[in-house]
């Protein structure tokens, strides 16, 4: 898995093939591609990088930095991309209560998913130990009654 704007270029080159994004909707870079949501697994996670400070970092040097990181956006030539960034929360510099908040929502959601998956693992290992228990106790019955 990988950001959908990295791979389009390997996908549209034929080096590739998108099976499925994981965004809400289709994107304009890969249009023929489905979402998860439309192949029926209900799930929607967009990619996202962030720059964080330590905490206790001074306000003036957060808002320094909020400031160089939006002129460097700019500087990018992403301009034209600046509007529809903006409309999906995207490409820009969050307030820190938004990033904090962005975070612990992030860790909640994801935190049930990786129990969820830790408890079915902990189920398969729990039953193959079982199989593997019974079909040891086959054996020495066999082994006990001469087979």
């Amino acid at each position: 898995m990988a950001s959908t704007a990295a791979q389009a270029q390997h996908v549209k080159g034929g080096k590739m093939r998108a099976l499925a994004l994981t965004g809400d909707k289709r994107s304009h870079t890969m249009p023929d591609v489905p979402t998860l949501k439309e192949l029926g697994i209900d799930v929607v996670a967009h990619a996202w990088w962030g720059i964080l400070a330590p905490a206790g970092t001074p306000k003036p040097i957060i808002d320094k930095l909020v400031l160089e990181l939006q002129k460097a956006h700019q500087a990018a030539g992403r301009e034209q991309d600046a509007d529809r960034d903006a409309r999906h929360g995207r490409g820009r510099a969050r307030p820190r209560r938004d990033t904090q908040k962005f975070i612990a929502d992030n860790m909640a959601r994801w935190g049930k998913v990786v129990q969820r998956q830790q408890h079915q693992a902990r189920m398969k290992v729990a039953i193959l130990d079982d199989y593997q228990q019974r079909r040891a106790q086959v054996r020495r019955l066999e082994g006990a009654q001469g087979r």
